[in-house]
């Protein structure tokens, strides 16, 4: 496996940006993962959480972090750039880093890899006020990233390369599923595992209250229906059959399985998620304008 070696610079330490990089460094600490961090700047935006985060680090994993104080110092320190901070901030961002970048001596946008974990801002956007130079990757993340179980989904921009392919698919994947797709996926992606998690939270609350109103206890209610939508996940996961084929073998005649997916089917279930999912995918495009 080729590996690419990076200086990274953090901007914005949310747990997202906190679950990608402490799940490549865990990772390479075992193996392999097609990305070495050589060195570690954090910068947020009173300190607080980028202190917190290095603190951790150091005792944790014994992986000293810069603390940056200021946007200069992280372009100084790094060549690949993680931009996690809330998108209404990103515009202000991008200007200030255009800005920083085009006074420095010897180096140009085109040498920097900005990685965009923002929703809703697009390819064009990140690249538009360094006149379309920098190499930028636009990501869609997960929240069950932070347990290493993430689905996330990743767009090359215009002069992105196949290393700095390599670079995101393999922070990526030390957290999880990664896949790249065209820009115009992205918001497809998003409702389906973007938001995702959201929809199967909120299943969870449907099926431990159910369980509740049949005579379960609060705690046995939950722990029955967390534990059947993990095995069920990891069984489809594992299985060569379809969730189809999974389903039908487990459905008896007549039985209690069929009894609730009648139920199910009733209420026109599919329907249910096809404007779900829809509504999600409509919104992530009008957010991405």
């Amino acid at each position: 496996m080729e590996i690419q070696s990076i200086n990274l610079g953090i901007i914005g330490c949310g747990n997202m940006a906190q679950a990608l990089i402490k799940g490549c460094l865990i990772k390479n600490q075992t193996e392999a993962t097609g990305v070495e961090i050589d060195a570690l700047s954090l910068l947020s935006k009173s300190g607080v959480r980028a202190q917190q985060f290095a603190d951790e680090l150091d005792s944790e994993l014994a992986i000293k972090a810069i603390v940056a104080q200021s946007l200069v110092d992280i372009v100084a320190q790094s060549d690949v750039l993680l931009l996690a901070v809330k998108p209404q901030q990103i515009e202000s961002v991008l200007i200030e880093l255009e800005s920083i970048i085009a006074k420095l001596d010897g180096k140009k946008a085109s040498d920097y890899l900005l990685i965009s974990v923002a929703a809703g801002i697009t390819l064009g956007a990140l690249e538009r006020p360094f006149t379309n130079e920098i190499r930028a990757v636009r990501v869609m993340p997960n929240t069950p990233s932070l347990v290493s179980a993430g689905a996330a989904g990743y767009s090359l921009g215009s002069t992105a390369t196949s290393k700095d392919k390599l670079i995101v698919d393999s922070l990526l994947k030390s957290v999880g599923y990664a896949v790249e797709v065209e820009e115009s996926l992205l918001d497809p992606l998003t409702a389906i595992s973007g938001s995702g998690p959201a929809y199967v939270f909120r299943m969870l609350e449907a099926m431990m209250a159910a369980g509740e109103s049949v005579g379960l206890s609060p705690e046995l209610s939950k722990e029955l229906s967390l534990h059947t939508f993990y095995g069920a996940s990891l069984m489809a996961l594992k299985s060569s059959d379809t969730p189809e084929e999974l389903r039908i073998k487990v459905t008896s005649p007549n039985g209690t399985t069929a009894a609730a997916l009648d139920s199910f089917n009733q209420s026109k279930i599919d329907e249910v998620f096809q404007a779900a999912i829809t509504a999600a995918a409509k919104r992530a495009q009008e957010l991405a304008q």
